[in-house]
């Protein structure tokens, strides 16, 4: 004789499956890795940082310039 098979736990293990692979080709076609995104990160970090020194550079220009007048 045959093993009775459950249609239920077939039916949602072929679902999971179908879900798996949109899920898959959905990260291929509109993710960054991890990698990617780390480095992303460091380069914003790395631009505020710059541009908060450039800021803080020109106030004590401006306030230096106003002190001496």
């Amino acid at each position: 004789m045959t093993d009775v098979v459950n249609l239920n736990k077939f039916r949602k293990a072929k679902r999971k499956q179908e879900r798996s692979d949109k899920a898959r080709e959905n990260r291929v076609l509109h993710g960054l890795t991890k990698a990617q995104k780390a480095v992303a990160r460091a380069e914003t970090d790395r631009t505020h940082v710059q541009l908060e020194n450039i800021r803080r550079n020109e106030a004590s220009e401006t306030k230096s310039v106003d002190d001496s007048q």
